[in-house]
């Protein structure tokens, strides 16, 4: 059964915005904490954490916050 936080739940999003809306293209440098998580209406620990679960995926890099095709 799929883990329903809020993190996951904000992962699922980011995920969507990336593979479904092309929100954000593979490669491209996403925004910046502030921006994104006022973006969401979430906090900034939320996003880190979401951005942790992608990142362990594969799905974004943390260094640079870039989008990657694995998804």
């Amino acid at each position: 059964m799929k883990n329903n936080t809020l993190t996951q739940r904000t992962a699922d999003r980011l995920r969507h915005m990336i593979v479904k809306q092309k929100k954000f293209h593979f490669g491209e440098k996403l925004p910046n904490e502030n921006d994104l998580s006022e973006q969401l209406s979430i906090s900034r620990t939320t996003l880190r954490e979401a951005i942790r679960i992608l990142t362990s995926e594969g799905s974004v890099s943390y260094t640079h916050l870039r989008a990657h095709e694995t998804l």
